[in-house]
């Protein structure tokens, strides 16, 4: 009796530390809203495709246990949100700064 044979919560352990098969889709998922985020990253439906990237990414790497793959989609998926949120950052100081230049135009050129 010197083998020794796991228990079933041992065996079911163990299956819960494989990736699963289906795996792949959530992957796939990731890697395109990923991908759509970071091409379409100046368009708010690309931001919203990289937070859905980012949202697969996290669950490629916590559920399916694909590390490198989840990290992967996760780093892409930020870039995009990233590039979005500074073009937006942009537009909206480059409107506030011409609001403040009209409002001052019309102030102190009014009275000439």
């Amino acid at each position: 009796m010197d083998r020794y044979t796991p228990t079933a919560r041992e065996r079911w352990q163990m299956r819960q530390s494989e990736p699963q098969p289906q795996g792949w889709v959530l992957a796939l998922f990731g890697w395109i809203f990923a991908g759509l985020g970071l091409l379409l990253s100046i368009l708010v439906i690309g931001n919203l495709s990289a937070i859905l990237g980012l949202v697969f990414g996290i669950l490629t790497k916590r559920i399916e246990q694909r590390d490198t793959q989840g990290i992967l989609i996760i780093v892409l998926s930020s870039v995009g949100i990233g590039i979005g949120l500074l073009i937006f950052i942009i537009f909206g100081a480059q409107g506030f700064v011409e609001g403040l230049i009209r409002g001052y135009n019309e102030h102190y050129q009014s009275g000439r």
